[in-house]
C-alpha cells in the first residue's frame, strides 16, 4: 500500500493529521502512564519505566497507521467486486453504447459497496465537473486505494483517447481481472490453510499453559482461580484475535442472496429459530425447577452431568441450523445447474427468433435439478404479464443463490438495452463456471478447516477434563494428610486445595466459548448463513460432553 495515496485517501493532509490526532493522544498517551505512577500503587520501577515510554509510543504508531489500515481494508473491499463489476460492463457492451450511455450506467451500480463509491466519483466528475472519460477515469485513479482498481482505470483512459470499442475493452479486461480475482482468491485460501496451522498451534500450546497453571498452586499456594482465570483469558484473547483476521481474509461474498426480498425459506428459518430458543429456554427453566444435581451426582464424578445439561438445553438450537446446512447444499446444486440454464434459455431465444417468455416456456419442460421449479415460478410470472424485471428479481431471490441473484440481474439489464442472447448468455455461462469453479475451492477448504476445529475441540477437551480429575485425586489425598510435627512444608501443600467444582464450571465455559468461536469460523470460511453455526455450535458441545463422560470413567479405571 502506498502511503501517500492511503492518506490522500483519507482526505486529511498528513501534517493536519498529525497535528489534530497524533501529538494529542500522544500527549493523553505520557500523562496517562504519568498519572499512574503518581495515584496508583505499586506502579514503580520498570514497570513505571515501560509504561511511561511503551503507552506514548504505541498510541501514536496505532494512529499513523489506522489510515493505512481503513485504505487496505477498502482496498479489499473494491477488488472483492470488481470483476462482477466489469462482467456487467462486458454484458453490456455486447450492444455497441455511445459515450453518454456508457456513462449513465455508472449511475446505476449501486450494488457493489466501496466500489460503488469509486464508480459513483467517475460519473460526478463526467456529469457535473464535465470532464471527459478518460480525465476522470485518471483522476480517480490517482486517489483510489486499490492498485488493481487505479490500474483498471488507466488501461480504460487509454483505451478511451485510442478509439478501442467498449465491448472489446471490456472483452479483453473480464480475462484479466478475473485471473487477478482468481489469483487473489487462492491466495486467500492459501493463508487460511496458513493460519489453520497457526491456530492449531496457539491454541495447543494455550491448553498446555492452562494445564500447567493448574498445578502450579499445589507446588506454591497461590490462589488456583485467579491463575486459571488469567490463562482462560488468555485462550480467549488468542481465539478471538483468530477470529477477527479469518473475518477480515476471507472473500466476503456469500452463499445466500443479498437481496431486500424476504422469501418463504427466511421466514421459514426465522420460525424454526425462535422455535429452538423457546425451547432452550423451557428445557433450562424446567431443569433449574426439578432441583436435578448439576456437580457431584454420585457416580460421575466432579465435572457431574453439568456439560450434558447445558448440551441438552441447547439442542433445539440445532433445528435452524440444520435447516441452513440442508438449503445451502440445496443453493450449491443449483449453483451448478444455472449456466446449462441460461446456456440453454440465450441459445433458444437467438436460435429460434422468439422473444425471452417464449424460450423460457420451453425451457420448463427440461430438468435443471433443484433450480426446475424456480425456472417454473418465474415462467409463470412472466406470462401472466408482471414486470420482468421484477420476476427475474424473484428468480433470484427464491433461487436462495447470490451468484445466480447477480448473474440474473446482468442477463435482465443486458436484454434489456438489447444485447445479443446468445452473447449474452455465452458471456454470463463462462464467468459463472469460473466463479463458481472458485467457490468449490473455498467449500473444499472450509470442510477441511470443519474437521480440523472437531479434532482440535477433542484435543482441548482431554487434557482439560484428565487435568480436571487428576487435581481432584490430588486434593482427595493432601485432605487425608495429617502433617507431623517438623514437617511444615506440607501446610503449603494442604493450603492449595481448592473449590474444584468451580474449576469444573471454568472449564466448561472454556468449552463453551471456544464452540461458539469455532461454530463462526465455519461460516466464515464457508460463506454460509450465520444460523448454520447453531447446528456446529449443537455438536461442539455434545462432543464435549462425551470427553467429559469418556475421561470420568477412564480416571475411575486407572485411580479406583
Amino acid at each position: 500500500m502506498d502511503v501517500r495515496k492511503a492518506y490522500r485517501w483519507f482526505d486529511i493532509p498528513m501534517k493536519e493529521y498529525i497535528l489534530r490526532f497524533v501529538l494529542p493522544l500522544a500527549i493523553i498517551g505520557f500523562l496517562l502512564p504519568l498519572v499512574m505512577v503518581l495515584f496508583v500503587p505499586g506502579v514503580t520501577g520498570t514497570i513505571a519505566y515501560v509504561a511511561m515510554i511503551g503507552i506514548p509510543v504505541l498510541i501514536a504508531i496505532t494512529v499513523l497507521v489506522y489510515p493505512i489500515i481503513l485504505a487496505e481494508r477498502r482496498a479489499r473491499e473494491i477488488e472483492e467486486e470488481m470483476h462482477l463489476f466489469v462482467v456487467r460492463m462486458s454484458v453490456l457492451t455486447t450492444k455497441e453504447l455511445t459515450r453518454s450511455g456508457f456513462v449513465d450506467h455508472l449511475e446505476h451500480m449501486k450494488e457493489y459497496r466501496a466500489l460503488s463509491e469509486e464508480i459513483d466519483k467517475i460519473f460526478v466528475l463526467v456529469k457535473k465537473w464535465k470532464l471527459t472519460l478518460a480525465e476522470s477515469s485518471r483522476i480517480v485513479s490517482r486517489t483510489t486505494p486499490s492498485k488493481l482498481f487505479s490500474d483498471f482505470l488507466e488501461r480504460l483512459a487509454y483505451s478511451i483517447e485510442g478509439g478501442m470499442e467498449a465491448g472489446e475493452f471490456f472483452k479483453n479486461e473480464q480475462k484479466v481481472v478475473l485471473d487477478t480475482y482468481a489469483i487473489i482468491y487462492e491466495g486467500s485460501l492459501s493463508e487460511l490453510d496458513i493460519l489453520k496451522e497457526l491456530f492449531i498451534a496457539l491454541v495447543t500450546a494455550s491448553v498446555f499453559i492452562i494445564a500447567v497453571v493448574a498445578f502450579i498452586p499445589i507446588l506454591t499456594g497461590v490462589n488456583a482461580i485467579t491463575l486459571m482465570l488469567l490463562a482462560v483469558f488468555l485462550f480467549h484473547m488468542i481465539e478471538g484475535g483468530f477470529l477477527y483476521i479469518f473475518s477480515t481474509l476471507m472473500p466476503k461474498e456469500s452463499i445466500w442472496h443479498t437481496l431486500t426480498i424476504t422469501t418463504k425459506l427466511e421466514i421459514k428459518i426465522q420460525y424454526y429459530f425462535f422455535i429452538g430458543a423457546f425451547s432452550t429456554a423451557g428445557i433450562a427453566i424446567a431443569l433449574g425447577a426439578l432441583w436435578i444435581p448439576i456437580i457431584e451426582p454420585a457416580g460421575y464424578g466432579t465435572v457431574g452431568l453439568l456439560p450434558f445439561y447445558v448440551a441438552l438445553c441447547v439442542t433445539p438450537l440445532a433445528l435452524p441450523g440444520y435447516l441452513v446446512i440442508v438449503e445451502e447444499a440445496r443453493i450449491k446444486r443449483k449453483d451448478e445447474n444455472y449456466p446449462a440454464f441460461i446456456r440453454s434459455l440465450g441459445g433458444s431465444a437467438e436460435a429460434r427468433s422468439v422473444g425471452a417468455p417464449q424460450a423460457l416456456k420451453k425451457l420448463t419442460r427440461h430438468d435443471f435439478g433443484p433450480l426446475t421449479n424456480n425456472i417454473k415460478d418465474l415462467n409463470k410470472r412472466i406470462s401472466t404479464g408482471i414486470d420482468a424485471e421484477r420476476s427475474w428479481e424473484y428468480f433470484g431471490a427464491e433461487a436462495e443463490s447470490d451468484l445466480i441473484s447477480k448473474f440474473s440481474d446482468m442477463y435482465v439489464e443486458g436484454w434489456r438495452v438489447g444485447g445479443s442472447p446468445r452473447a449474452i448468455s455465452a458471456l454470463i455461462s463462462d464467468n459463472f463456471v469460473k466463479l463458481n469453479g472458485l467457490r468449490k475451492k473455498r467449500y473444499q477448504s472450509s470442510a477441511d478447516l470443519t474437521g480440523v476445529l472437531y479434532g482440535l475441540l477433542i484435543a482441548i477437551s482431554f487434557p482439560l477434563y484428565i487435568t480436571m480429575g487428576i487435581l481432584e485425586k490430588i486434593q482427595e489425598m493432601y485432605m487425608d494428610i495429617r502433617v507431623p510435627e517438623g514437617f511444615e512444608n506440607v501446610e503449603v501443600l494442604e493450603s492449595a486445595t481448592f473449590n474444584i467444582s468451580l474449576y469444573a464450571i471454568i472449564i466448561l465455559g472454556l468449552i463453551i466459548t471456544h464452540s461458539v468461536i469455532s461454530a463462526l469460523m465455519t461460516r466464515i470460511a464457508t460463506g454460509g448463513h450465520k444460523m448454520g453455526a447453531l447446528l456446529h455450535f449443537v455438536i461442539f458441545l455434545w462432543v464435549g460432553a462425551c470427553i467429559s463422560f469418556i475421561v470420568t470413567y477412564l480416571l475411575a479405571y486407572l485411580f479406583p
